[in-house]
């Protein structure tokens, strides 16, 4: 596995894991939910919702990310909030390090993790 910076010929790779790894997140959630409750602040548009927060993270230089590679394909990406101030970073948003589920349990969002 290759890990490296985020560059601009990434992005439609990360959208595809991000979206595919938080797919089972949205499934649970709807049924967990009072259904009015999830249309307000889900609905139908979470993809879209979940697409902008990646585009915004990505935008910001200030929010170093990585995408872990395997055999040619993005299969997991990171990305840092850092907090120059206080001399501490964060894993952004909840969930922003997501791995493609095809490639979850094989140690990508281990390595990705040990980038922190």
């Amino acid at each position: 596995m290759k890990i490296k910076s985020f560059d601009s010929l990434d992005h439609d790779g990360i959208i595809r894991v991000a979206l595919r790894a938080w797919a089972p997140v949205f499934q649970t959630m709807e049924p967990a939910m009072n259904p009015d409750v999830y249309q307000v602040f889900y609905g139908d548009r979470w993809q879209a919702t979940q697409q902008q927060a990646v585009d915004q993270v990505c935008a910001d230089v200030d929010n170093p990310t990585w995408v872990a590679i395997l055999s040619g394909e993005i299969v997991g990406f990171i990305a840092i909030k850092l907090h120059h101030e206080g001399r501490m970073g964060e894993i952004y948003m909840v969930a922003m390090v997501a791995v493609d589920p095809d490639f979850q349990g094989q140690g990508v969002g281990g390595a990705l993790i040990q980038l922190l």
